[in-house]
């Protein structure tokens, strides 16, 4: 079996080749042959070559516009990002002022929302130390008050009933 498939592998490959062989040898002797060649056709050949010189400098004139054109871009473009650039300096510049002035606002109204506390802290001090003098006084008066009776209730019998009664002696 594998005889008989070289076999026959071998045999398309030299078909194949000779084909290609005739081939070959048909292309040389075409182009061995001689071809006619007339004032029209040279007449054609010059028109091609200006043609192709026309196409030339066409070409150079399209890459020399290309050149500006890209360069002119490039300008634009330039001029555009630095605007874009001055903008956004001076939008983050306003946003800083803005961000001091609103820690400024922010200082302003503690202070100005402290000065009445403070104030009303500062009267309720005042009426707190006064409460604690009258206190104070009120005391001493009534220790005096209670000396007064102590020495009373020496000499009075009801006088020591009335504070043994309240606990007073």
């Amino acid at each position: 079996m594998k005889f008989e498939l070289v076999l026959f592998l071998v045999s398309i490959n030299l078909i194949f080749a000779q084909n290609n062989t005739l081939s070959r040898e048909e292309e040389d002797r075409r182009a061995n042959t001689p071809v006619p060649f007339t004032l029209a056709d040279r007449d054609r050949i010059l028109k091609l070559e200006v043609r192709s010189d026309e196409l030339k400098k066409d070409i150079e004139n399209l890459r020399q516009e290309t050149k500006k054109d890209i360069e002119n871009l490039r300008q634009e473009m330039l001029l555009r990002f630095e605007a874009l650039e001055k903008k956004y300096d001076m939008m983050f510049t306003i946003l800083y002022g803005l961000i001091v002035a609103l820690f400024g606002y922010i200082v302003w109204d503690r202070r100005t929302f402290m000065k009445p506390l403070e104030a009303e802290v500062h009267k309720l001090k005042a009426e707190a130390d006064l409460q604690k003098k009258l206190e104070n006084d009120n005391k001493q008066l009534g220790e005096k008050l209670l000396g007064v009776l102590k020495e009373l209730a020496a000499n009075n019998e009801e006088i020591r009933k009335a504070l043994q009664k309240f606990h007073l002696l």
